[in-house]
């Protein structure tokens, strides 16, 4: 008895398949972005799905159609409907590893009371860190872990980047909570933008209490956690300390956001010119801040995209 039933299970897997399950439908991403940045379908496809009820209010979309795991045709999908369909060669996928109900969205606002913040003065406990003279490292707000709307964050996080200076991805070591370390210096691209900021100096944005509200319009916020909104070529970060992939946390993009967080103060004198780059916080004029996190090591991976 224990013979046959072995042989049936195994005549089942290798003639028939039939252990295996297969995915059929459709399939919804954020962003357009499929096999143009070097990453494979597949990772792309894990990072990027989330939920065709989430996909109303999205403005840039794909559609993928997939058949027994395999994806035969390709759309532009915005604000809840198809459009154009996108010549792509079908392809297969491995949907075991595609949770369609796990990444959220959530979008961020304005509110009047909460502990997570944008803008605001660096608390005197928090020190930032130190490249060189001319490098200039701006604090730009706190995210509460217990406000945070999933687990990926387990500590508060005080957010600290050189936003007027242009760089590539910078990592940073949150051991310490209040006194992160750049953790690739040396690899480190990093150039003065404006001859106004130096290391010394001090930039003040008004504080502004956020929330996180599930769903809504990414383009019109200030930013969103759960699946990045791509203005250039995907990019997931690994981490320098494990070599672990590290995980989206949030981004930042007040472009076209309603709601504006203004300038309340510099350390150095602004001439008109000058004044048009720092009244309100932003992320180079129409860009985001992306920032990805490794729980495990509280490592923070900071860069922008921009158009």
């Amino acid at each position: 008895m224990k013979f046959r039933i072995l042989y049936l299970i195994v005549f089942c897997d290798v003639i028939s398949g039939c252990s295996q399950n297969t995915y059929t439908g459709s399939m919804y991403l954020v962003g357009y972005s499929l096999g143009m940045s070097g990453i494979s379908y597949q990772e792309y496809i894990e990072n990027q799905s989330i939920s065709k009820e989430l996909m109303k209010n999205i403005q840039y979309g794909t559609e993928i159609i997939v058949e027994n795991d395999t994806v035969v045709e390709v759309f532009d999908y915005n604000y809840g409907r198809r459009y154009d369909k996108v010549a792509h060669k079908p392809f297969i996928i491995n949907s075991s590893k595609i949770d369609l109900e796990k990444n959220s969205l959530f979008t961020i606002k304005k509110t009047e009371k909460a502990e997570s913040y944008l803008g605001g003065k660096k608390p005197e406990q928090v020190i930032l860190p130190y490249l060189s003279d001319e490098i200039y490292f701006q604090y730009f707000g706190k995210l509460n872990k217990d406000e945070f709307p999933s687990k990926l964050l387990n500590f508060d996080l005080h957010l600290i980047a050189p936003i007027y200076d242009s760089f590539d991805k910078i990592y940073l070591d949150y051991t310490n909570e209040i006194s992160p370390k750049v953790l690739n210096s040396n690899s480190l691209y990093i150039s003065r933008t404006f001859d106004e900021t130096n290391s010394k100096s001090e930039i003040i944005y008004e504080k502004s209490p956020i929330k996180y509200e599930k769903g809504g319009s990414i383009r019109y916020s200030l930013g969103n956690t759960g699946v990045p909104s791509w203005i250039q070529n995907a990019e997931y970060p690994i981490c320098p300390k494990n070599g672990d992939k590290m995980k989206f946390l949030i981004a930042f993009d007040l472009c076209e956001s309603k709601e504006e967080i203004n300038l309340e103060y510099t350390s150095f004198k602004r001439d008109e010119d000058s004044e048009r780059y720092f009244k309100n916080l932003d992320f180079w004029g129409c860009g985001s801040i992306y920032i990805f996190i490794n729980p495990k090591t509280k490592v923070v991976c900071y860069f922008l995209q921009n158009t």
